[in-house]
């Protein structure tokens, strides 16, 4: 209370925001100050005025369902970014695991080179919503590139691998 009045609880008053013993004291003080009751009366006629000057618009019953559809939405989408995130660091670590296995164990390549396709094409209709038919043509070629040049990439690596190791010796 400011010098014995109320008036920086009147808001909160008029708001019924205050306890109950808050209440009783600013009623009682009412009771008896006309200062404050004047404020009290300027306050409610104010309130009164805004509330009448804007009308609530009803909330529409499909926007509940458009928000959580947009919010499903975009939760769908975080879990595919996730599950790309995942799958991309996953065969970046395979294909530096495959490299690194060339050049120290040979055969180990080929089961490198086995989960890294597996984890692109697990990942594949996920990340670009493709259709079952769309992923398999697209596998399909990737295999069939995979197949034709497979021989000369082995031949290079190879090449690689035995004049690195010559440099070795």
């Amino acid at each position: 209370m400011m010098s014995g009045h109320v008036v920086d609880q009147l808001n909160a008053y008029i708001d019924q925001e205050l306890n109950e013993e808050e209440t009783k004291s600013v009623r009682h003080h009412l009771s008896q100050c006309l200062s404050c009751q004047g404020e009290l009366n300027q306050l409610t006629s104010i309130k009164e005025w805004l509330t009448s000057s804007y009308e609530m618009e009803p909330v529409p019953t499909f926007l509940d369902q458009k928000i959580m559809s947009q919010i499903n939405q975009f939760e769908k989408v975080g879990r595919q970014l996730e599950i790309g995130m995942g799958v991309t660091l996953v065969s970046l670590g395979l294909l530096f695991f495959m490299i690194h296995t060339f050049f120290n164990h040979g055969l180990h390549v080929l089961y490198a080179i086995y989960r890294l396709a597996h984890s692109f094409v697990r990942a594949l209709p996920q990340l670009v919503h493709f259709t079952p038919l769309t992923t398999g043509i697209i596998i399909g070629f990737c295999l069939l590139v995979f197949v034709t040049t497979f021989p000369l990439f082995w031949r290079v690596l190879r090449a690689i691998a035995v004049e690195d190791r010559r440099g070795w010796q």
